[in-house]
């Protein structure tokens, strides 16, 4: 059971991780497409304070769904996995 956690926790924090990953490439692309031509001065400080916000909001989205994931991987880690990765494609749809 211990072994099975573990494996659990890894595909959990990759999962995250890659979710955190591209959060942040959706807003360097918003930068340089849409930011970089508004006359709004020191665009790039606002893309940086909005790439804070982006990566707390991801913390708090993994705390949230992390305790689902730690639930169902009690019950089956495919479906836990699964759950995790129909949850981030959502978040990063909803985050668009």
């Amino acid at each position: 059971m211990r072994a099975k956690i573990d494996g659990s926790f890894q595909t959990y924090f990759k999962a995250i991780l890659a979710l955190a990953i591209t959060i942040c490439m959706v807003r360097l692309y918003e930068y340089f497409s849409i930011a970089a031509k508004s006359f709004v001065n020191r665009t790039f400080y606002f893309e940086l304070a909005g790439l804070v916000y982006d990566i707390w909001a991801c913390l708090i989205y993994s705390l949230v769904f992390g305790f689902l994931f730690l639930l169902l991987t009690a019950i089956n880690k495919r479906l836990a996995t699964g759950f995790l990765h129909m949850m981030n494609t959502l978040f990063i749809i909803l985050y668009l």
